[in-house]
């Protein structure tokens, strides 16, 4: 003998459901007359006329629009491509088989006694390894001191992400020269990538730990002074790493003291051309190509040659990156052991 008494008591069809077979009348009936009809005529209000017409047994107007929507044909739905793989731009980092760390800095936090604090903060793109250190205020050598210091626990990653604020790249944008960070990592064999000013997304990991490690360190609790906020925030750090590090095939490479020459001289730059298809970099104008006007760029710079190449980036179609333009472009260094002037 069976017992029954976990089965729903709901019966397998309901009563009022619109049969399988109307559905599909009322889907031939929206294409038959968004492309037949003299009037133009297709919304769910044509079609339950048209059914009429015909001797189908139609539904409701309002049934008919809910069906409409349910099968994507109402005309309003908003289409989502999906999106492109983590670290898209890069090919080698697409496929995971090197690391990046995106590092970003928190400014306009105060203390007791408007003591000006401020935290720079690193994150892995596929381990999810974080680090925060907090100083009165982040200068290059602040950054400098802090990547190296996570960097000799847990290995160097393969590229270095951040945002276009002097303190990573130096004054490019008005001179021709990158700072001392840019000499730093090359120094250590780390490739730099800039995200592109004012573009959402590139930057959109380190951005969420930014606005997590505010919320859950800096305005959850009140700090006596700055070794209380380190504590807190050393404590934070320790448990989101035990929480949300994962295991990543991506390797980093194993902590060396940087040389006083660069070990690569490759710097990656990504930007979006103007309306006419020209790029300017490192106070330089340069001509790409008017056919990819107003769209995103990679500037794979070659500092030993002097020269960039441009490639242009589609988000829809990620692994087509064609070589747009190869071009002259006078950079220079400043290098990261001398003291700045």
């Amino acid at each position: 003998m069976v017992d029954w008494h976990d089965r729903s008591s709901r019966p397998a069809k309901a009563s009022g459901r619109t049969p399988a077979t109307v559905v599909a009348q009322i889907c031939r009936a929206r294409r038959r007359l968004q492309a037949h009809d003299a009037l133009g005529e297709h919304g769910a209000g044509a079609i339950h006329r048209d059914l009429l017409a015909r001797g189908v047994p139609a539904p409701s107007v309002r049934t008919i629009a809910r069906w409409l929507v349910r099968k994507g044909l109402s005309g309003r739905e908003r289409w989502r491509r999906p999106p492109p793989p983590k670290g898209w731009y890069l090919a080698e980092l697409a496929t995971q088989r090197v690391e990046l760390d995106s590092c970003d800095v928190v400014e306009g936090l105060y203390l007791r006694g408007s003591r000006r604090v401020e935290v720079l903060n690193v994150l892995s793109l596929w381990g999810r390894l974080a680090a925060s250190s907090i100083n009165p205020a982040i200068s290059t050598r602040d950054v400098i001191s802090g990547l190296q210091t996570h960097w000799q626990h847990h290995g160097r990653p393969h590229f270095l992400q951040c945002d276009n604020d002097t303190i990573f790249s130096g004054a490019h944008a008005e001179r021709r020269y990158l700072g001392r960070l840019v000499h730093w990592c090359l120094c250590l064999g780390v490739t730099p990538v800039f995200a592109p000013p004012a573009e959402l997304g590139f930057q959109a990991a380190i951005e969420a730990y930014n606005r997590r490690w505010q919320e859950r360190v800096w305005r959850r609790w009140r700090h006596r002074d700055l070794a209380a906020l380190r504590s807190r925030s050393t404590a934070f750090v320790t448990a989101y790493n035990a929480r949300f590090r994962e295991g990543s095939t991506a390797p980093r490479q194993p902590w060396e003291p940087p040389l006083r020459e660069p070990r690569s001289f490759r710097v990656v730059l990504l930007r979006r051309l103007d309306a006419a298809g020209h790029l300017l970099l490192c106070a330089q104008r340069l001509r790409i190509t008017p056919r990819w006007a107003n769209r995103l760029v990679r500037c794979e710079l070659d500092l030993k040659a002097q020269r960039v190449r441009v490639y242009g980036l589609r988000r829809r179609d990620p692994a087509q990156q064609p070589l747009l333009a190869d071009r002259r472009l006078h950079v220079s260094l400043v290098a990261w052991h001398r003291p700045p002037s």
